[in-house]
């Protein structure tokens, strides 16, 4: 129960086995998979005018399917909310990529890990109070060492809007 002093840190990674105790082998992407065949076209980002007003979801919404022309390892998950954090823009334009989780965020993020071990680059996207539902997982992936994993959580602080204050991350001020 009592914090390691300034002398002790070695001990205590001895202890618990050093870092390198807990590395896991990452695998090559499958063949066959976009990330494999390293098949990559050029990126078109959106362009908005100087004073132009252009919400950051929409924005999010319209970089998505930039990169989803540019890149077919990209891939997105929602927790069922894709018009409001507007990956939906990107799930018009390239439906068989995109995967709906509907309200299981743990499992959105399980998804977009195993995704990303296999070799594309996942996109996971919700309100900000609801990917706190899967802090776990998220800690777990860092043992997955996954290539790559975007988690995005829209919608935060207190005020947004109409949704109310089931939808604010007010876990965002702690």
């Amino acid at each position: 129960g009592k914090a390691v002093g300034p002398d002790q840190p070695d001990a205590a990674t001895e202890d618990l086995g050093r870092s390198s105790a807990i590395t896991i082998q990452e695998n090559e992407p499958p063949s066959g998979t976009p990330a494999s065949t390293g098949t990559m076209g050029k990126l078109s980002l959106p362009k908005y005018e100087m004073g132009e007003k252009v919400a950051t979801r929409q924005a999010y919404g319209d970089a998505l399917k930039a990169l989803g022309a540019a890149r077919p390892d990209v891939v997105v998950t929602d927790a069922e909310v894709s018009n409001s954090t507007m990956p939906e823009v990107f799930k018009f334009e390239y439906p068989d990529r995109f995967f709906e989780m509907f309200i299981a965020e743990q499992q959105m993020v399980a998804a977009a890990v195993g995704m990303s071990v296999r070799g594309y680059v996942p996109f996971a996207s919700t309100f900000g109070a609801f990917m706190s539902r899967a802090y776990d997982f998220i800690r777990m992936a860092a043992y997955s060492r996954p290539s790559h994993l975007v988690l995005v959580g829209s919608h935060a602080g207190v005020s947004i809007g109409e949704d109310g204050p089931s939808q604010m991350a007010l876990e965002d001020l702690a």
